[in-house]
């Protein structure tokens, strides 16, 4: 399921060599928002690596299938409330000879980190 123009939209967009630095606007309204949870809605983890991934896309111009979450820090909650926008940091390295994608994301409000994650995906 793609989150992107649903759960989020992406609001800015700069690139800095092979990372890239989104700005995105949280929907509150959004279906997700109603069961996690009702009241005091909180970006749930899951969603927050489905966001990566699809930013990775958008980085490398290719579909990518998550293979591993070898690290995922969630360090404060992501809420459309408290935090209606967040910038996301997407730093991929060159697929290795296996076809692994490894990156290092970074979820931040005001300069404030929210999340930490090593992700590694393979193209499709």
């Amino acid at each position: 399921m793609t989150l992107k123009n649903k759960l989020y939209r992406i609001i800015d967009r700069q690139h800095d060599g092979e990372t890239a630095r989104f700005a995105l606007q949280l929907n509150a309204s959004d279906e997700i928002y109603g069961a996690h949870f009702p009241g005091e809605p909180v970006t749930p983890g899951v969603c927050l690596v489905q966001m990566a991934g699809e930013l990775l896309e958008e980085c490398l111009g290719s579909k990518l299938q998550l293979k591993k979450a070898v690290n995922v820090k969630f360090l404060s909650p992501v809420s459309p409330a408290a935090t209606p926008s967040v910038r996301i940091t997407v730093s991929p390295a060159p697929a290795d000879a296996e076809g692994l994608i490894r990156s290092s994301v970074k979820v931040e409000h005001e300069g404030r980190v929210m999340a930490k994650m090593s992700l590694i995906h393979t193209a499709v």
